[in-house]
């Protein structure tokens, strides 16, 4: 049991890590686009 909990735990850290990489390239790519366009995208 202990083994497949921290299995999951893993799975999940992976997971997370991969989501806040893709949001940082998102984020990065919307502020390129601001600051083309006036601030029509905004990440609070």
């Amino acid at each position: 049991m202990i083994y497949i909990i921290s299995d999951e735990i893993e799975k999940n850290h992976i997971n997370h890590l991969s989501q806040s990489f893709i949001l940082k390239i998102f984020i990065r790519r919307v502020k390129r686009r601001k600051t083309r366009n006036s601030g029509a995208y905004v990440i609070t």
